[in-house]
């Protein structure tokens, strides 16, 4: 049951709360009339969702928030001011410092369940995921893997997992540079560990959406040698700890291949033209090499052209790599695998160059990439601290065009998110959702539309549609002030609006809903034709359904536009005749 904190001066705002939780069984409600009070309680109680009045006597709404900012409330509380308040400044400055929403007083009683219930569920959300995370820190001693983290000046830190010694052979310090730890125990030259470790480092001052590109440049096996010991082949993954845009850790996870590798080596056949084609080896000198030096294949003995074992690829593939450098084949083939390997780093003297990168050089794509990588692994904790971010990389119409469609349509086509959790999809679309509302803050204060109202509308209404949220923030990049209705158009209320606005204009947006889509559509189509309310405005109808396709000669009340490049466009043929006009007069 979530616990519900309301705070107001005014004893009839309190009763009419009251009234519309009076019969919720999913929260408990505590009251306050003053802001210090309210301040300790909230301190106290914990509550799940702080409603705070705006304009309160001595402390109003604001000052309460920041108070409760800075005693760290806001991580367990989630705060919605209740205001009469119209003023955008008023509003930014909430959202600013923390206030997740608003409620416009006086109150309808659907908005203020559906927004109620919404926050409830965004933050047991939250709280899911900090409790996932403090378990899977629970699980770091127990895990089969070597497991510890390096700091900017790299050097190794806690925490360090206690297989380490199982892997390593000795327990590895805290305290100790990750080159010490790298020296004498690894099949790398000393240009192949100085290559490394610049990239390492070089890898603390690059922005958090350069990460993905820069982790892919690390090696993912490393050789493990130990006197008297047969060689260990770890496979190795990283992952990056940020601090706002500052990389502060690197964790390096190892894991003991050597078993798997060696059953793959032993027991995958290749023939000589797979060995051609794995090592880029031209197969005429393959067929030379092992007729002249007799290289027959482990699995000679059987009638198979497949006679090549794994391991014997890995060796060919070191030969090209040698041969490069200036060594002669006939001294090669009778080295052994692990002499090969030394050969190699003993003869390496190019540096490989460290990858650097710059603002400049970023791809939308890649952004793209990482954020649906973050998804599919379900680290909806870092996903949501990139795309908080990304305002301040890009503008409105960028953020639609260039990062949140191309980033829908992949996560749409992804087996990853098919098999998600409903919970999950609608915790995922619930706060997308949130974010590109908050990000379609029209440029400048005082927009275009000033006397002329855009409104945008579902036509089948829905919590989880994106693309009302997206109409928005292309809109606030052109400088239009729109309005979300999340109520059917047919609604009486939204109707009684439209009767009182001279002229305005209206976005349905058609999404689809289910299998009895066509016959819905028809029915409301039909009474949106009758409506007089609606014959004084613009009806712009966005097409978004993947199998109604529309008549325009038969519905000539509807504007139907297909795309949101299309959308784009009418807001500038939109902007250029607001210019033209306040230009002739």
């Amino acid at each position: 049951m979530a616990s519900i904190l309301a705070v107001d001066d005014n004893q009839k705002n309190i009763q009419v709360i009251g009234q519309l939780l009076k019969h919720a069984t999913w929260c408990s409600l505590s009251v306050c009339l003053e802001s210090q009070k309210a301040i300790k309680l909230a301190a106290k109680i914990r509550p799940d969702i702080i409603l705070l009045d705006l304009h309160m006597p001595k402390l109003n709404g604001i000052d309460v928030l920041k108070k409760l900012n800075e005693m760290e409330i806001l991580e367990t509380s989630t705060v919605i001011f209740l205001t009469a308040d119209r003023e955008i400044e008023n509003r930014l400055e909430g959202l600013s410092l923390g206030c997740a929403d608003y409620i416009q007083k006086p109150f309808n009683s659907d908005e203020f369940i559906i927004k109620l219930k919404y926050h409830i569920k965004m933050r047991y959300y939250e709280k899911e995921i900090l409790n996932t995370l403090k378990n899977t820190n629970n699980l770091l001693d127990n895990i089969n893997q070597a497991i510890f983290s390096i700091n900017k000046n790299g050097e190794i830190i806690n925490p360090i997992s206690n297989h380490s010694k199982e892997i390593f052979g000795s327990n590895i310090e805290p305290g100790i540079h990750i080159n010490s730890f790298l020296q004498g125990k690894f099949q790398f030259s000393e240009e192949e560990i100085r290559s490394f470790l610049e990239q390492l480092l070089s890898s603390f001052k690059q922005s958090k959406i350069n990460w993905t590109e820069i982790e892919r440049s690390f090696p993912k096996k490393f050789l493990l040698t130990r006197s008297r010991e047969k060689i260990k082949i770890l496979k190795i993954n990283y992952s990056s700890v940020w601090n706002g845009e500052q990389l502060e850790n690197i964790i390096f996870y190892f894991n003991d291949i050597t078993d798997k590798e060696k059953v793959e080596d032993e027991s995958t056949k290749y023939s000589l033209s797979q060995i051609s084609s794995l090592s880029s080896i031209n197969l005429e000198t393959l067929r030379s090499w092992t007729k002249r030096f007799h290289i027959k294949g482990d699995f000679s003995h059987e009638e198979s052209k497949f006679r090549f074992s794994g391991k014997e690829l890995k060796k060919f593939q070191l030969y090209k790599e040698l041969i490069e450098k200036g060594e002669n084949i006939g001294a090669l083939v009778k080295l052994s695998y692990k002499e090969l390997i030394k050969r190699k780093n003993f003869l390496t003297e190019e540096k490989s160059r460290p990858i650097k990168m710059n603002e400049s050089s970023i791809k939308s794509y890649d952004l793209v990439n990482t954020l649906h990588f973050f998804m599919t692994q379900k680290k909806f904790d870092i996903f949501q601290r990139d795309f908080n971010k990304l305002p301040t990389i890009y503008n409105q119409r960028e953020l639609v065009f260039d990062i949140i469609l191309p980033f829908l349509k992949l996560r749409n086509k992804d087996r990853f998110w098919n098999n998600f959790s409903d919970a999950k999809k609608d915790f995922l679309n619930f706060y997308l959702i949130k974010k590109i509302i908050e990000f379609a803050v029209p440029k400048k204060s005082i927009p275009i539309n000033e006397v002329k109202k855009i409104f945008l509308l579902d036509f089948f209404p829905s919590n989880t549609s994106l693309t009302c949220p997206i109409l928005l923030l292309l809109a606030s990049y052109h400088n239009f002030e729109t309005y979300y209705i999340k109520e059917n158009i047919l609604n009486p209320s939204f109707l009684k609006i439209l009767k009182e606005e001279k002229d305005s204009i209206i976005f349905l947006n058609l999404d689809k809903k289910g299998s009895f889509d066509e016959t819905e559509f028809n029915a409301i189509n039909k009474d949106i034709l009758n409506s007089s309310a609606l014959k004084k405005a613009e009806v712009i109808l966005f097409n978004n359904h993947p199998t109604i396709k529309i008549d325009n000669e038969k519905n000539l009340h509807l504007n139907v536009i297909n795309s949101f490049e299309d959308v784009d466009q009418f807001f500038i043929d939109l902007s250029n005749e607001k210019a033209k006009i306040k230009s002739a007069a």
